[in-house]
């Protein structure tokens, strides 16, 4: 079963992974781009959306800076991070297709690959440049990930 939930807003979505309906793909091994890939055959996830309050949250966390959204998957729970919504491949999109032969709803969630320690050495790297802005962002995300 595939979880995606976040704990402060009491969110839960459940997606039946072994179902016929579903594909899913883990992409984690991509370094430069570590992400997640679900597919939904049959199902329109945008309209379902406007009716069910988890998924609408979800839905809604697309393009923020939200670090409270995780994906629980066979044996691994990630973070994932949804601060891009858009059409490249480096950015989380959702594609609604409809066609004879092809139709459903195709996800690309990315995973927030950040940890602590890695926004430290970030951290040091901004407070080197005087760059207060990126200190503050960075230390926003630290409290977070640490909360």
């Amino acid at each position: 079963m595939i979880r995606i939930f976040n704990i402060k807003e009491e969110r839960t979505i459940l997606i039946d992974e072994k179902s016929s309906m579903v594909t899913f793909y883990d992409n984690n091994w991509n370094e430069e781009n570590p992400h997640l890939v679900i597919e939904l055959k049959g199902f329109h996830f945008s309209h379902h959306a406007m009716t069910c309050e988890d998924c609408g949250a979800f839905q809604k966390a697309f393009g923020t800076k939200s670090t409270d959204w995780f994906i629980d998957y066979p044996e691994k729970t990630k973070r994932l991070d949804l601060s891009n919504f858009g059409k490249t491949m480096d950015e989380n999109h959702m594609v609604f297709r409809i066609s004879e032969f092809d139709y459903g709803t195709k996800m690309k969630l990315n995973i927030d690959s950040d940890t602590v320690e890695s926004l430290g050495e970030k951290l040091n790297i901004h407070l080197d440049r005087e760059d207060y802005e990126g200190c503050c962002k960075i230390r926003d995300k630290i409290n977070a990930i640490s909360s």
